[in-house]
């Protein structure tokens, strides 16, 4: 397209927006809206999508990845359910939303090549359909299939019939 600009230059962006976000990684690897502050919190929502965002860009091979900000960030998706708890608001979160956030975390993990479909069976165990959005049912259709089994394909199909 003629309109953009020189891939040197997007790749020279991109590679500072990397570095601007490693400086507002928390110290538990989630992040939050605009900085790191000592008086605010790491954002679930936020540390799960800019965990996705470092997937692709290292999937696309676009930039250079700081492996310690990736490794932080992927310690902060196991453990974002207590990560959540930690949270003084999230008591107010319902189920769903909850759910959500998990699901979107283990996809994110999925698509880093993390086998962890034992763990999207153990959130459907917990969650059924009822409690799930649709955008995490689809999050979990990409997790569940990590590991090829009777239990994940059962699930798979129930969900693919809901």
């Amino acid at each position: 397209c003629k309109d953009l600009p020189d891939i040197s230059i997007m790749t020279t962006k991109l590679q500072s927006d990397m570095n601007t976000l490693k400086g507002r990684q928390f110290s538990n690897g989630g992040f939050g809206y605009w900085t790191n502050r000592n008086d605010s919190y790491a954002d679930p929502f936020v540390s799960v999508h800019a965990a996705h965002c470092l997937v692709v860009v290292i999937k696309k091979q676009i930039c250079n990845v700081d492996m310690y900000m990736l490794k932080n960030v992927s310690n902060y998706l196991t453990n974002i359910e207590s990560e959540i708890d930690k949270l003084p608001y999230s008591k107010h979160w319902c189920e769903t939303t909850r759910f959500s956030l998990i699901s979107y975390a283990l996809y994110v993990r999925a698509k880093h090549l993390q086998i962890i479909a034992n763990e999207a069976l153990e959130l459907f165990a917990r969650s059924g359909l009822n409690k799930l959005s649709l955008e995490a049912l689809g999050w979990l259709l990409i997790s569940l299939s990590t590991e090829k089994n009777d239990k994940t394909d059962q699930l798979i199909e129930t969900i693919y019939k809901h």
